[in-house]
């Protein structure tokens, strides 16, 4: 604004885009378009990243899964943990509806949640962080299901409990 004036994008879209926005929250995103009116633009953009993704799939918790021919509704907000099986993944409720197998990779399926809501906890398990019950030393519970903490993601967990710890 103090380069191009009050005035200086009369009627246009600014576009913010390089390797600073990517350090921005989607807070401190919309701050920046919200300023874009003061130097006369119509709106201001940023290009679409994974964290503007992430971002939309936590503000719309519902997606479809394929399983057996069908396309099932999950809501996020219902998912208790995701178990890897092999070329498929097994999604665990707290609903209690039946699980619902997907042919889908643990890779794909982490990529696709939101973090760090949901957060890989073993080659095998995903765990929805806010639903657990407990993390008994080496283990997240949720209610009588154990879930194995491995070591390789044993830092990210520890990491996750400290943010939210008194």
């Amino acid at each position: 604004i103090g380069k191009i004036g009050v005035d200086g994008a009369l009627y246009k879209s600014l576009e913010f885009d390089g390797e600073g926005i990517k350090a921005l929250s989607m807070d401190q995103r919309l701050t920046v378009c919200n300023m874009a009116i003061e130097c006369g633009a119509k709106n201001g953009i940023f290009p679409v990243d994974n964290y503007t993704l992430k971002y939309i799939s936590r503000t719309n918790p519902e997606r479809f899964i394929k399983s057996d021919y069908k396309l099932i509704k999950v809501d996020f907000d219902d998912i208790l943990y995701i178990e890897g099986v092999k070329d498929y993944v097994k999604i665990y409720f707290n609903n209690g509806k039946e699980p619902v197998m997907s042919l889908m990779n643990m890779k794909r399926m982490e990529e696709a949640l939101p973090s760090p809501e949901f957060l890989r906890i073993h080659r095998s398990y995903i765990a929805h962080m806010s639903m657990i019950d407990m993390i008994d030393r080496f283990h997240i519970v949720f209610g009588e299901q154990f879930l194995p903490i491995s070591d390789s993601y044993k830092d990210s967990v520890q990491e996750y409990v400290e943010s939210h710890t008194f």
